[in-house]
């Protein structure tokens, strides 16, 4: 498919969010190296708030969305592995103020997109009946890409690889993780310039997961860091492109001299669900695939 410029709602005050626009890149799970290991971010950080506001027939419902596409609309993107997308800046907009967002107007980007499938759908579907309604009819039209109302609220579902244009937005993503854990910027700031230079893709990339363990479903963060090790070469090369430059952003090495660069602390957006409906869905989820 063609390269489309698109339009994204980035929440850089979630710090998972913010890693990753940082860096300027978009990508849908498993889109480099094909390993289908996790869910999105937007998705993750979306169940999560389930879970935190006691919602578990909006999670479950979740899950019965995408097991509804997988036995009927197979040749929809998931919304458990796909990105979120509008087709404008308008859209995105009124997206904004309709669901009670307008003072974050300013996390709306334009992305370069290189889509392999993009699948258009009505959110009004999910606003109206995901916390409350147990029909599946309405799952079948929603990913049918049926009209939910008068006035449809498009949304793209994308698989692929996208390029962050904002460039502020990216500035200001860097500052919240310099704020938030200072030593882990040597790591991202090698990132940012091997992804610049090198277009290595998957260099500690954000893979958030979801895993059964006894009667519950649990929700972690990882960093991929395979690439990473794999790249050594490329990624110093680019660091010293980029402080040549001037374009390295600023660092703070850990105290501990042996260390280069710490991780973040990723405990923080772990989550726990004990709900038996959402346990059996997400069985059969992995029963089907």
């Amino acid at each position: 498919m063609t390269e489309q410029k698109l339009f994204a709602y980035l929440n850089i005050d979630h710090p998972m969010v913010a890693w990753e626009v940082a860096i300027g890149r978009l990508q849908s799970v498993g889109e480099i190296t094909g390993e289908r290991f996790g869910v999105s971010l937007w998705t993750y950080s979306m169940l999560q708030s389930y879970v935190q506001a006691k919602l578990p027939k909006r999670f479950a419902n979740e899950l019965r969305l995408e097991y509804v596409r997988m036995r009927s609309h197979a040749h929809r993107v998931s919304r458990l592995h796909g990105l979120y997308f509008f087709k404008s800046k308008e859209d995105a907009l009124f997206a904004s103020g309709y669901w009670g967002m307008p003072e974050r107007r300013q996390y709306i980007s334009a992305v370069q997109f290189f889509p392999s499938a993009l699948t258009e759908v009505d959110s009004e579907w999910i606003t109206f009946n995901l916390g409350s309604n147990d029909d599946s009819a309405w799952m079948d039209s929603y990913w049918s890409g049926a009209t939910a109302g008068v006035r449809p609220l498009t949304e793209i579902l994308a698989t692929g690889q996208g390029i962050v244009l904002n460039k502020e937005l990216r500035i200001q993503a860097y500052k919240r993780i310099y704020y938030l854990w200072p030593t882990a910027t040597p790591l991202l700031a090698a990132v940012c310039c091997a992804f610049d230079r090198c277009k290595l893709n998957d260099l500690a990339v954000v893979k958030p997961g979801l895993v059964s363990k006894g009667d519950t479903i649990q929700g972690n963060y990882y960093i991929y860091m395979k690439q990473f090790d794999e790249h050594q070469s490329e990624i110093v090369a680019a660091m010293e492109d980029c402080q040549k430059a001037g374009d390295c952003p600023p660092v703070v090495m850990p105290s501990d001299r042996s260390k280069i660069f710490s991780l973040p602390d990723l405990s923080y957006f772990s989550f726990e669900l004990h709900d038996p409906e959402s346990r059996m869905t997400f069985a059969s989820i992995h029963n089907t695939a």
